[in-house]
């Protein structure tokens, strides 16, 4: 019985060691674990911190754009690929308002670029069109009051950009 024991424990052991990834730094490429924009943010990047404590996530790189009101940052290229607009913004009055998510980002529902606008409907079946803007739907973001998701969609091309909002706020995206 210790021989079984003990060898089970060796296999269990070897089983941990070549599974186990060396933990990425924030600026190396992220692979495997999806890369979720749940309700609340990205990783630790959440909706509502302050621009320093969004800094010092490690995730952020220096504004790239400020006024008295409001910062924007660009994710890193670690985060994935993204284009242009794919920023957060950080108001002094609220902190983090708004994350626009890469690529490789997905909702806690599955829903990311690529996604069709029909699998956008069952996964956010309370999704509504945008009053000022007809590519955008936006839905409540699961579990969190206080913040929306926003999708850049269509019928005919599917979702192509994912956001998550703060409901109120003070920066003009």
């Amino acid at each position: 019985m210790r021989k079984l024991t003990l060898a089970l424990m060796a296999t269990a052991v070897a089983g941990l060691v070549a599974t186990t990834a060396p933990i990425a730094s924030a600026d190396e490429p992220s692979t495997g674990a999806p890369q979720l924009l749940h309700s609340f943010g990205y990783k630790n990047l959440l909706l509502g911190m302050s621009g320093e404590q969004a800094v010092a996530t490690g995730l952020l790189n220096q504004p790239s754009a400020s006024d008295d009101e409001c910062a924007v940052y660009t994710l890193k290229q670690s985060e994935g690929a993204r284009d242009p607009m794919t920023v957060v913004f950080v108001s002094k009055e609220n902190g983090v308002e708004k994350i626009n998510g890469t690529y490789p980002m997905k909702t806690t529902r599955g829903i990311g670029k690529g996604s069709t606008f029909d699998e956008l409907l069952t996964a956010y079946p309370n999704a509504t069109q945008n009053p000022q803007h007809s590519w955008k739907q936006d839905a409540p973001a699961p579990l969190n009051p206080r913040a929306h998701y926003e999708f850049d969609a269509s019928k005919q091309h599917g979702v192509w950009q994912i956001h998550l909002s703060l409901n109120e706020t003070v920066c003009a995206f």
